[in-house]
């Protein structure tokens, strides 16, 4: 076994044959915990955006009571937690390693995330047109990063570049766009705009990840 192969096998094997007696017991637990507590927050926003978003705004005038609503949020939960259970039983059937998967897939939208949220807090004077679009950058590096073999047939990069490269794209392209005077443009002139600045940065992009792999 190695570590490049077998990376989700060997960590469960270190921890039931190489930790002393009780600690391997607390590492389970903890993971366990970590596990359950990000499951709750998953499922309690999956609730919300259902109850919120789909149901009330397609049944406004329902009347639904604060007891109706307890019972609709209890079904969506044990819904959503079937459908979490049942594709977990099939985990073992996604290729290569589990943390590289998961970095490639739902990591990809953190750091773009993260840039709104950045922005309207720390940022007077960002713009939507900022936001949107460094979040699209944001989101096309990550993605070139993660599925460089792919897009590219030469060698793949780590996984553990895609968090970094997309969180400072996210930042500085979010930043440096939000400074030109875009407001004052109508709705088209932005698309276009938008179009262009992103397609100019993913030529870009493509070109610096060609140099940097060759290196």
């Amino acid at each position: 076994m190695s570590l490049s192969h077998n990376g989700d096998g060997l960590f469960p094997h270190y921890i039931s044959h190489y930790l002393p007696a009780g600690v391997s017991g607390l590492v389970i637990s903890g993971i366990l915990a970590a596990a359950m507590s990000s499951l709750s927050s998953g499922i309690n926003s999956i609730i919300a955006v259902f109850s919120k978003d789909i149901i009330e705004t397609q049944r406004p005038d329902a009347g639904r009571t604060e007891a109706t609503k307890v019972r609709t949020a209890r079904y969506l939960a044990l819904a959503i937690g079937l459908l979490t259970i049942a594709g977990s039983t099939v985990i073992g059937l996604v290729p290569g390693n589990l943390l590289e998967v998961t970095n490639k897939t739902v990591a990809l939208l953190l750091c773009p995330m993260f840039g709104l949220f950045f922005l309207a807090m720390f940022v007077p004077f960002a713009t939507p047109f900022g936001a949107v679009l460094g979040a699209l950058c944001s989101f096309a590096s990550a993605f070139i990063v993660a599925y460089w073999d792919l897009l590219s047939g030469r060698p793949g990069m780590s996984f553990q570049w895609i968090a970094p490269t997309a969180f400072a794209v996210s930042i500085g392209a979010s930043c440096l766009l939000s400074l030109p005077p875009t407001r004052q443009l109508s709705t088209p002139a932005r698309l276009a705009l938008g179009a262009i600045v992103l397609a100019a940065f993913v030529a870009g992009f493509w070109l610096l990840a060609s140099a940097f792999t060759r290196v």
